[in-house]
């Protein structure tokens, strides 16, 4: 028998699950008033060291953590309807739900597109003119890179790095003449090769202050002239742009998908199912294009001279790490409160929900690790300066304060959850699945405060800044899911694969 034999219009003889409808009042008030926490946030931040700038970054880092819950619902839903998979019917509807936030999250990431349309080199460098940000770091080279000899290091910035600064006014414009001008400033300074040679072991370090500026790797006037090469891309109408059409494709896939099955709720139409079937593969097309480039815009442009084709991989693999932790954690809630019926979502569903998230944290720490191992193979200063300012470093002086997060992650996100995990016994435990889950919950977004905010600082900093940002952007994610999810049931009633998925049972 194929799957297509198993998508059956439901008669009376079908179960239909229980249409219990969330009560969005006792929900939504608290976490709506959770949005206040912003307000401290804020203020606490403009009367700290960094002003609004570390109030920019707490917010980018808890909204990256929401985004990426939302995002990777709506992949499990284009997955589900893919592969024709009738175990998670009963439990894609809350998927569903926390997809459909992403109209909430487009409200949400205005704060990022003012900041950047202000010029807000502080967060995004590539957002301001050279004179704004250059200052920050100095205008001298650094001290020579670890495993070369001075002159080497010297004669080698020179002739392929040691540009002089574009000026303000064509620095980051998207045309080549700042790219050609680069050149012409290489050209006009090679006669200085063994001047700058001598003097490179005086001149002061860059600042660690910022952007990953780390003495030895990369200085200002490389970081200057990579930027300037990427300004085609990296500007601001078009990362403008590029947001507008990441929202729609969201959106409009979120709704599509939602909206459908909703709609089958009532008519029981199994066209809905073939329709969401024949839509999903050009959903995921869609999604790998629009989530790896809104990784690179929203986190790995903070660096612009960083180069790596994996990032958006990794931000995705996060999502799908969080979406399967979350699915966890509130459908167990739902099942406690007796809002979705305990054999409806079975100890069998959990099970493969827990079969999922271990595989995701091996996968992570699989994407994690090739990053890492390529960079530090090929041992290039344009990118290894990423992972200098991060700590995450085999040369001892390297290592910072950031190091100690960085041996963290790889303990507290992968080893101890790979070995938390493998067991099928602690999968078939409700309280143990969701205490790995809330596990990494927690640290999937100190994964993502590790990508960002060494941006801007050395120093580890987490404070009530960051909390408050979490806890407020968590009210709005929280206030729009449970809104959505009171609409409707929180279990698709005539899916016509429902009494498959009733009976489903783990081998």
């Amino acid at each position: 028998m194929t799957e297509q034999d198993t998508t059956q219009t439901p008669d009376a003889s079908t179960p239909v699950t229980s249409a219990i409808k969330m009560r969005s009042g006792k929900l939504c008030i608290p976490a709506i008033g959770a949005m206040g926490a912003l307000v401290p946030a804020l203020i606490f931040a403009a009367v700290g060291n960094n002003g609004l700038t570390r109030f920019m970054f707490a917010y980018i880092i808890s909204y990256a953590f929401f985004l990426s819950i939302s995002l990777g619902a709506l992949f499990f839903i284009c997955i589900q309807h893919v592969s024709r998979a009738a175990w998670s019917v009963t439990s894609r509807r809350i998927a569903e739900v926390l997809a459909m936030t992403m109209p909430v999250l487009a409200i949400a990431f205005l704060p990022i597109a003012g900041n950047v349309m202000l010029g807000g080199g502080d967060v995004y460098p590539w957002a301001a003119s050279h004179e704004h940000h250059a200052p920050a770091y100095g205008d001298d080279h650094a001290q020579p890179a670890h495993g070369s000899t001075t002159d080497d290091h010297a004669a080698s910035d020179n002739s392929e790095n040691n540009h002089a600064p574009l000026s303000a006014s064509d620095a980051y414009a998207p045309d080549e003449k700042k790219v050609a001008d680069a050149h012409q400033a290489v050209a006009d300074h090679s006669d200085h090769s063994t001047t700058k040679a001598k003097s490179s072991l005086h001149a002061p370090a860059v600042s660690l202050e910022g952007h990953g500026h780390i003495p030895g790797v990369i200085d200002a006037h490389t970081e200057a002239i990579y930027t300037a090469k990427k300004a085609a891309y990296l500007n601001v109408p078009f990362f403008i742009i590029r947001w507008i059409i990441f929202f729609a494709v969201w959106i409009g896939l979120s709704f599509a998908f939602w909206k459908k099955s909703v709609q089958q709720d009532t008519t029981g139409d199994v066209q809905l199912t073939r329709q969401m079937e024949r839509l999903a593969p050009l959903g995921i097309c869609l999604f790998a294009v629009t989530v790896t480039y809104a990784a690179f815009d929203m986190i790995m442009s903070m660096s612009p001279a960083w180069f790596s084709t994996i990032f958006g991989v990794y931000y995705f693999t996060g999502g799908m790490l969080s979406i399967f932790a979350t699915l966890i954690v509130v459908l167990t809630v739902l099942r406690n409160k007796g809002l979705i019926d305990k054999t409806t979502v079975s100890k069998e569903h959990m099970h493969d929900h827990g079969k999922f998230l271990f595989g995701f944290v091996v996968f992570w720490a699989y994407i994690a690790f090739s990053q890492y191992m390529l960079i530090w193979y090929a041992s290039l200063p344009e990118t290894t300066f990423w992972f200098v300012a991060r700590g995450a470093t085999t040369v001892a002086k390297d290592m910072n304060s950031w190091s100690i997060v960085s041996i963290g992650l790889m303990i507290c996100h992968f080893f101890i959850p790979f070995i938390g995990l493998m067991s099928r016994h602690i999968k078939r435990t409700n309280q143990t699945l969701v205490f790995w889950a809330v596990w990494l919950l927690v640290f999937h977004w100190i994964d993502l405060w590790w990508l960002i905010m060494p941006e801007m600082s050395v120093e580890v900093r987490i404070g009530i800044v960051e909390i408050c940002c979490l806890i407020g952007l968590g009210g709005l994610f929280t206030a729009a899911a449970v809104w959505v999810g009171s609409l409707n049931a929180l279990v698709p009633q005539k899916d016509p694969r429902i009494a498959e998925s009733l009976a489903f049972k783990n081998l």
